[in-house]
């Protein structure tokens, strides 16, 4: 499957490709909707004012420094996105859910993390 994304802030055109084909109108949509949200806020920080950095925007030099930086982020949100460099699963800030995640990753005895969590706590560890 091949989804063009066009940037809005310098016009071109980028083609994001996945081996999936045959996919369900749904997971399709689901698939570009990613694509574009994943670009889109890659280069979200680079406004015509300048670059947003630390609360503060960095003001550009030049004219034409505005539009080289967004099609740099542009170019390096394509190249991480095909290496398979993207943003991981936002997880619960649960700390049980957290322990059972971890327990089901690493194959755990429930409650045995806990446990060891709750025992290094007592001794005034961090953990």
């Amino acid at each position: 499957m091949e989804f063009v994304y066009q940037c809005k802030k310098n016009g071109r055109e980028y083609v994001y490709t996945t081996e999936l084909n045959d996919l369900t109108p749904q997971d399709a949509y689901a698939w570009r909707r990613g694509v574009r949200e994943y670009a889109d806020n890659y280069h979200a920080s680079v406004t015509k004012e300048g670059l947003k950095k630390g609360g503060k925007t960095l003001p550009w030099d030049s004219p034409d420094d505005y539009i080289e930086t967004v099609t740099a982020y542009c170019d390096e949100a394509l190249e991480k996105f095909m290496a398979g460099d993207v943003p991981g699963e936002r997880v619960s800030a649960d700390p049980k859910e957290i322990v059972t995640r971890l327990e089901k990753r690493y194959n755990i005895e429930p409650g045995a993390l806990e446990k060891w969590l709750d025992e290094q706590a007592r001794m005034g560890r961090a953990a």
